[in-house]
C-alpha cells in the first residue's frame, strides 16, 4: 500500500499565517464589570441565607425541647386518644361485641385520666384518681360522674346485662365525661 501523504517543507510554512508569535508583556485577563461576587445582590443573598439558617436552628431546637416534655405531650394528646378509643368502642357497640365494648370504654376513660392529669398507670385506682383530681381543684360532680362511669364499666364487664339501651347510655356518659373535663381544662 502506497501513501500519497507528503510532509511540508520549510518553504511551505510562512510566518503570520501558519505560526503565530508568542506574546510577551501585559497578559491581564479582563473581568466583566458586573461580576456577581462583589455585587449587592450577592451580599443580600448571603445575609438572607444566614438569617434563614439561624431561624431554622432556633425553630428546630424549640421543637425538640417541646417534644421532650413527655407529660405535656401526653396531656395534649389525651383527648385525641380517648376519642379514638370511643370510636372503636362505638364499632363494638354496633356489632354487639359487649366485652370488647366495655373494655374499650374503660381503656378510653382510664387512659384519658392518666394522660390528662399525669397519673402513672400503676396508680390508677378510683381512690387515687379522686384524690389527684380533688388536689387539681376539679369539681366533685365531674369526678363523681367519671368514677360512676368507670364503675359501671367494670360491673358490666364482669356481670353483663342484656339491656342494649344501657350500653348506648354508658357510651354517651363516657363521651360526656371526657367533654366535661376538656371544657374545664381549656
Amino acid at each position: 500500500m502506497v501513501s500519497n501523504y507528503t510532509t511540508p517543507t520549510k518553504e511551505d510554512v510562512s510566518f503570520g499565517n501558519d505560526i503565530q508569535f508568542i506574546k510577551t508583556g501585559d497578559l491581564a485577563i479582563s473581568k466583566p464589570k458586573d461580576f456577581f461576587f462583589k455585587s449587592t445582590a450577592y451580599w443580600i443573598l448571603n445575609i438572607l441565607i444566614a438569617l434563614a439558617t439561624i431561624f431554622l436552628i432556633f425553630f428546630k431546637r424549640k421543637q425538640i425541647e417541646l417534644n421532650s416534655d413527655v407529660s405535656r405531650m401526653k396531656n395534649k394528646r389525651a383527648n385525641k386518644e380517648s376519642q379514638k378509643r370511643l370510636k372503636t368502642a362505638k364499632t363494638y357497640l354496633d356489632s354487639n361485641q359487649d366485652t370488647l365494648f366495655y373494655d374499650e370504654i374503660a381503656k378510653a376513660l382510664w387512659g384519658y385520666v392518666a394522660d390528662k392529669f399525669s397519673i402513672d398507670q400503676v396508680n390508677l385506682t378510683t381512690d387515687k384518681i379522686k384524690a389527684k383530681l380533688i388536689a387539681k381543684q376539679i369539681e366533685e360532680q365531674k369526678i363523681d360522674s367519671l368514677i360512676q362511669v368507670l364503675q359501671q364499666c367494670e360491673f358490666a364487664r364482669f356481670a353483663p346485662s342484656a339491656d342494649p339501651n344501657g350500653k348506648q347510655k354508658l357510651y354517651d356518659q363516657a363521651t360526656e365525661v371526657i367533654q366535661n373535663f376538656e371544657q374545664k381544662n381549656k
